[in-house]
């Protein structure tokens, strides 16, 4: 019971970590996004 317990721990902060790297990257590529279009449509 106690090594479920520690396993759904890991997991969830496994999982926060993923998400959380996730909105970085999708933060960095709608900047990129609108750098680029900003470069184009001028």
């Amino acid at each position: 019971m106690n090594n479920i317990f520690l396993l759904t721990f890991f997991m969830g902060i496994f999982l926060m970590k993923f998400v959380h790297i996730l909105k970085m990257y999708d933060n960095c590529s709608n900047q990129i996004y609108v750098y680029l279009k900003n470069i184009y449509f001028n």
